[in-house]
């Protein structure tokens, strides 16, 4: 099946991204909310979707790990051909509780291959055992430097925040409900409340309400669309990366505006909460569009970029909320 990304598709998948600063209250990007923030109809929404996801598109949800009492590294790594694809198997067919996303950014038999895998730990000395055990389990696998730690911080008002530093307590309400956020972020408060609380009233359906409008605006979780690559044609995925030092810009924002401009009709999202780098998830329909972009960057001083379009990105369900 062919299928071809366009205009439209990709302003979806952008509205798909939650929560932004503009979201203050809990309001998940459903095909009707779409709708209306692109102001279109829910059946266009719907039918452009419909192709991608029967081809596997979704959406998963990160927890903010700091919230939690974790931290998370994304490191890159190299090695030949065959010690990446078994540690790719060894990771799917045994998921270990520690990791939490794999993607694989070049698989080239012939070639140099590079990947990336999300790591959640407690202290150095947790992450530096773990690094071990990787070590003794694929030696020829080699972690590349610098390391890039989950890092976003939220200025929150004094409500927000008592709800917050309870998600430090596995036991508390906010970590439960945060559960149920990871586990089906579409489902029904009522249900939700059903199973918090073993029943639903009016005051559980508002103590769940205030407490997901402090997730929101706390950025308790990221909802992220997941890209199946190697069951779409048509269009191809590819990946742009770039170190946030040499981004033009006085803060984070000013540096995010900067490279969605210049990516401009190519990217579908982004991630920024991480300390080191600005990753997009982009998309062409021809060659010609990315040797545009790729001139695009140079003539912008962003040489340096990289850019990998042979992305393949792997779900996962670790336990880690």
């Amino acid at each position: 099946m062919t299928l071809v990304i366009n205009e439209l598709t990709r302003d979806i998948i952008r509205a798909m991204k939650f929560p932004t600063d503009e979201d203050k209250t809990f309001r998940l990007p459903s095909d009707l909310r779409i709708a209306e923030k692109l102001g279109t109809s829910f059946f266009i929404v719907r039918n452009s979707l419909g192709p991608l996801r029967k081809m596997g598109f979704g959406l998963t949800v990160v927890p903010n790990y700091t919230y939690i009492g974790l931290k998370k590294v994304k490191l890159h790594f190299e090695a030949d051909y065959q010690t990446i694809k078994d540690m790719t198997e060894g990771i799917r067919e045994k998921l270990p509780y520690f990791v939490d996303e794999l993607s694989i950014l070049s698989n080239d038999p012939l070639g140099t291959n590079v990947g990336g895998i999300g790591i959640v730990y407690t202290d150095e000395n947790n992450l530096n055992k773990i690094l071990e055990n990787f070590m003794t389990n694929y030696p020829k696998l080699n972690f590349l430097e610098p390391r890039d730690y989950f890092q976003f911080n939220v200025n929150l008002d004094p409500d927000d925040k008592k709800i917050i530093d309870n998600l430090l307590i596995p036991s508390s309400i906010e970590r439960i409900i945060l559960r149920e956020v990871y586990r089906n972020p579409f489902g029904r408060i009522k249900d939700m409340s059903r199973s918090v609380f073993s029943r639903y009233t009016s005051d559980t359906y508002r103590r769940i309400k205030r407490i997901l409008d402090a997730f929101t605006r706390a950025k308790a979780f990221f909802l992220e669309p997941y890209f199946p690559t190697t069951n779409l044609e048509g269009s191809t995925i590819f990946v742009v990366v770039l170190d946030k030092k040499f981004i033009k810009g006085n803060d984070e924002k000013e540096k995010l505006n900067q490279m969605k401009k210049i990516l401009d009709k190519n990217y579908l999202f982004y991630r920024e909460y991480y300390s080191n780098s600005l990753s997009f998830l982009c998309y062409y329909n021809n060659r010609k569009e990315l040797i545009e972009l790729k001139t695009r960057m140079i003539d912008e001083g962003y040489h340096k970029a990289m850019i990998f379009e042979d992305f393949q990105p792997i779900v996962l369900s670790p336990r880690i909320v």
